[in-house]
């Protein structure tokens, strides 16, 4: 097991990777600036077994993807009225708000 901040900094990385290489927009993952994709990779980083470390990565996708979602929701609206409710994107929020 590495050390709460040598975790975090080993997620912060791969939330970077995550970022970099999921924002596809012509994916059907993508709406907007939300990466369905992306928020779901990052939301896995939240699961350590480490309650402290997983919380602070979880302000940390909260933080990262909230604006994201209110732009969608704002911008992008009927794409996501259309969206399938069992969809990524739908998928995606329910995990984010859980």
């Amino acid at each position: 097991m590495c050390s709460p901040m040598h975790c975090l900094k080993a997620s912060t990385r791969v939330v970077r990777v995550l970022v970099h290489h999921n924002s596809k927009q012509n994916s059907p993952n993508v709406i907007g600036p939300v990466d369905a994709g992306r928020v779901r990779g990052m939301l896995m980083l939240t699961a350590d077994a480490d309650a402290k470390l997983a919380a602070d990565a979880r302000k940390e996708v909260i933080e990262r993807e909230l604006s994201n979602f209110s732009g969608a929701y704002h911008h992008q609206a009927a794409d996501i009225e259309s969206a399938p409710s069992d969809g990524p994107f739908h998928t995606a929020e329910k995990g984010l708000v859980a």
